[in-house]
């Protein structure tokens, strides 16, 4: 994929419920007609080339549109960053946008794992009328029992470590805390 280049839009400001705008990258097909969209929501940057915009160059040349959105509070999006609060309505006003863009067809789908797949349970709990299909991994549905406790004990390490990187608008270093202190 190096190589492949695509029509994109960037910083997109996507109007949510409560006037925050977040910020999104929407990655074209070659095709001018209008395409199903697969939506992915992330707090750890729309822009990641080996990451998430490697994949929505895959997306764009099977002839899917992609959207690559920071979610509320992270890198270019606004609003204050407090994981999962918002995900669920930030979701659905999301894709209700996308499904009504000139390039969308109106079939939207989400993809993603860990929190990008997080995000797509929160949003298909809305029961959305223009969510297609959703395809997470490695993400529970149940935050308290998948990721935060096992069994009812804390996973210390998993919640601390996370939390500390993730704290702000960007992601922080963690490798300067003394973890075995």
């Amino acid at each position: 994929m190096s190589g492949y280049r695509v029509p994109a839009l960037f910083d997109l400001r996507v109007p949510m419920r409560d006037g925050v705008e977040l910020s999104a990258d929407v990655y074209l097909p070659a095709a001018d007609d209008p395409a199903p969209a697969v939506v992915v929501r992330t707090p750890y940057g729309n822009h990641v080339e080996d990451g998430v915009v490697a994949r929505a160059l895959e997306f764009a040349a099977a002839g899917y549109v992609c959207v690559v959105q920071d979610v509320r509070g992270r890198f270019d999006s606004s609003g204050e960053w407090y994981p999962f609060r918002s995900e669920a309505t930030d979701g659905k006003d999301t894709l209700d946008w996308v499904a009504e863009q000139s390039w969308c067809n109106g079939r939207v789908g989400m993809s993603g794992g860990s929190y990008l797949g997080i995000v797509q349970w929160a949003a298909a709990m809305e029961g959305l009328a223009r969510l297609d299909c959703i395809a997470p991994r490695v993400a529970p549905r149940d935050l308290y029992a998948g990721i935060y406790y096992n069994q009812g004990a804390l996973n210390y390490y998993t919640a601390l470590s996370w939390n500390t990187m993730n704290n702000a608008a960007g992601q922080q270093p963690v490798n300067m805390y003394d973890w075995d202190r």
